[in-house]
């Protein structure tokens, strides 16, 4: 395979040999005040929540992807778990170990319920988005109000409507990850945190509508970032998923989702041998400062759930389940185009 020059349109470059980078803090920015608030309104828990059945799922997906590359739902083995992972392939044959569960959120008939009472239990979603950060800058205003239009596009994803299972509270913060505005764009980030569901936990809330978290600052984050390079910084291509290019991060991936026609990576060598640098200049200066040139989307988890997603044992309605299928099966290209009017 020839090296190549990652450009915007969706193209990709093959994979290079990389460093396992450290999994690092799941959550940097989360709305604790607004979950704790939540307790505060909570009641007594009883040992099994009472569970309507759910409506039957009529409704197009919101936002999904184009079907570019659509590949028939992942089905388990008999008795359940694990599902079949890594069928579909990145460069050089490197397996994409979550691609069953993409496929499963991307069947409009997939199921949202759980198999236990806790992961069928319905969970509190805290609709109030935080900020932190540089909120004063210039451009940060305009900046905001694309999260906050984002943010209700997400929550309407059939992984995450009516979630079952999980709670779910989201943060947002300006600034990189020193908290000082970096060169002339806006960086900021969003970020939705999804938090299993124990009813037999003594920390578990049970909110007057019926809905439940645990509350144990345990999340996995769904991360949205916008303009930051530093998270650019160190990863490779890896391949793409429907025309969005694929980087490793921590364990796990990242999408990036470009606004520019400017390349993000340029390449040296060849091969596997090929190396990849942030384009310098990849920022435009010229563009007024709240315009989004390029997107970023990660799901984090920890090392070990990772291993159980490679081997097909994490289930699709876990809470990095749901967060992993709104990552690849949302058409982030319109997406971004719809927010950045």
């Amino acid at each position: 395979m020839k090296a190549r020059v990652f450009l915007l349109a969706g193209l990709c470059a093959a994979a290079p040999a990389w460093a396992a980078d450290p999994f690092g803090n799941l959550l940097k920015q989360t709305a604790n005040s607004a979950l704790q608030q939540a307790a505060n309104r909570a009641i007594t828990p009883s040992a099994t929540p009472a569970a309507p059945a759910p409506a039957a799922r009529t409704e197009s997906q919101p936002q999904a992807s184009t079907g570019a590359e659509a590949r028939p739902a992942a089905q388990p083995a008999a008795g359940g778990l694990p599902y079949k992972a890594g069928t579909y392939k990145f460069d050089y044959d490197l397996p994409f170990y979550a691609d069953y569960i993409a496929n499963y959120w991307r069947d409009p008939n997939a199921s949202n319920r759980g198999d236990t009472p806790s992961e069928d239990a319905p969970g509190v979603v805290v609709t109030k988005l935080v900020f932190g950060g540089k909120l004063k800058e210039p451009g940060v205003p305009e900046m905001r109000r694309k999260f906050e239009a984002l943010f209700p596009m997400l929550l309407a994803h059939p992984a995450l409507k009516d979630i079952r299972g999980s709670s779910l509270s989201p943060g947002g913060s300006f600034g990189d990850d020193l908290g000082m505005q970096s060169g002339p764009v806006v960086v900021g980030r969003m970020t939705i945190g999804a938090e299993a569901i124990h009813l037999d936990n003594p920390k578990t809330i049970r909110l007057k509508d019926g809905t439940y978290a645990t509350y144990m600052h345990d999340q996995h984050p769904l991360e949205i970032s916008v303009n930051d390079t530093n998270v650019l910084n160190g990863r490779s291509p890896i391949g793409t998923w429907n025309g969005m290019t694929v980087v490793q991060r921590s364990s796990g991936y990242m999408l990036i989702v470009p606004n520019t026609d400017r390349p993000i990576y340029l390449s040296q060598g060849s091969g596997r041998s090929t190396t990849y640098s942030v384009n310098p200049n990849l920022i435009d200066p010229t563009r007024p400062k709240s315009d989004i040139q390029f997107m970023t989307v990660y799901a984090g988890t920890a090392s070990h759930i990772w291993s159980a997603i490679a081997h097909g044992k994490e289930k699709p309605t876990s809470s990095i389940g749901r967060l992993l299928g709104v990552m690849f099966d949302t058409d982030w290209p319109a997406v971004l185009k719809e927010i950045n009017k």
